[in-house]
């Protein structure tokens, strides 16, 4: 059990408060009072646009027909994921850029049409919308 800081009683840190590290650390959560937010409008002013990451404490739950949903435990909210979303999901770590993912599912996929990166763009902001995906701060 750990406390509000996310100090287990054995004094560790708790494995959400080692997630929630992880997102602060890319800017996409900051604290408020007690509580986590995530980042909105201009607070988003120091990141690379090109290069999303997924929200680390969604969970992707895969199923057997390559098909997945996205579980928020923040919002309760979950989401259906077809197979190339889910390919798509597995590379948002904030190192790949639009044009990686892009190359790369051209690479591994037949006939990917040529508004494929429009549908990329458009998947990678409903995804920010929703607080399941932010992006990576610039170096």
């Amino acid at each position: 059990m750990s406390n509000e800081r996310g100090i287990c009683k054995d004094g560790q840190e708790s494995f959400e408060s080692k997630i929630q590290q992880r997102f602060f650390d890319t800017g996409l959560l900051k604290l408020s009072g007690n509580k986590t937010e995530k980042m909105q409008g201009d607070e988003l002013g120091m990141h690379d646009y090109n290069k999303p990451i997924a929200n680390p404490l969604v969970v992707l739950r895969e199923e057997f027909d390559d098909w997945a949903v996205l579980f928020d435990p923040d919002s309760g909210n979950a989401f259906g994921l077809n197979p190339v979303s889910v390919f798509i999901w597995k590379r948002l770590d904030g190192r790949n850029r639009l044009e990686d993912i892009l190359k790369e599912l051209r690479e591994s996929a037949e006939e990917v049409p040529e508004e494929a990166k429009d549908h990329l763009k458009e998947f990678i902001g409903d995804l920010v919308k929703q607080g399941l995906a932010g992006y990576a701060i610039k170096t």
